[in-house]
């Protein structure tokens, strides 16, 4: 090879060097949060609220595994404004009143709640079980808190396209519908 052939050569192995280590620190520089994102990710302690609602999205979500409401989506939040647990479902499963009615009145079978409004199992519902720890009960706990939970938690069940809304307390007999 002669000189100048051994300098393109070179010239051009730099080039593709150089593009090599660019691409990697750019690569580099986003696969990772910064270091402040971790530090408050890894010291912010998970509340009882925040693992409630986790799990009771969790359990929520296999409703929509039953054949009758597939077409629905479950979820639930806290609305901070109105000191409520808002289990909501929202698709085209709900195509009339009486069904929307029903799937309300299902909710509330699935959370331990019978026809009459009274608890299937104990003192509260199965969703508010998911608001405290598991297998044990904190000694500094307000007596009857799960209880209290029940009465915040409401469900509301909407079909845009139909405009049919309803829902009511998880507590509650009746299925209260909305005009929209």
């Amino acid at each position: 090879m002669k000189p100048r052939e051994r300098r393109v050569v070179r010239v051009v192995m730099a080039g593709w060097i150089l593009l090599g280590v660019l691409s990697l620190q750019a690569v580099t520089g986003n696969a990772e949060p910064g270091r402040a994102v971790v530090v408050y990710l890894t010291s912010t302690p998970v509340s009882l609220m925040s693992f409630g609602l986790y799990q009771l999205n969790a359990a929520l979500k296999q409703l929509s595994d039953e054949p009758e409401w597939h077409s629905m989506a479950f979820y639930s939040g806290y609305d901070w404004d109105k000191n409520r647990i808002v289990i909501s479902a929202v698709g085209d499963g709900v195509g009339s009143k009486d069904k929307c009615a029903e799937l309300v009145n299902y909710i509330r079978r699935d959370g331990g709640i019978a026809p009459g409004g009274t608890y299937v199992y104990g003192d509260n519902s199965l969703y508010a079980e998911f608001f405290g720890p598991t297998g044990f009960d904190y000694p500094s706990a307000p007596k009857g808190y799960k209880k209290k939970v029940d009465e915040i938690i409401v469900i509301s069940v909407e079909n845009e396209s139909k405009k049919i809304k309803c829902g009511g307390d998880l507590l509650a007999t009746e299925v209260l519908f909305q005009e929209q």
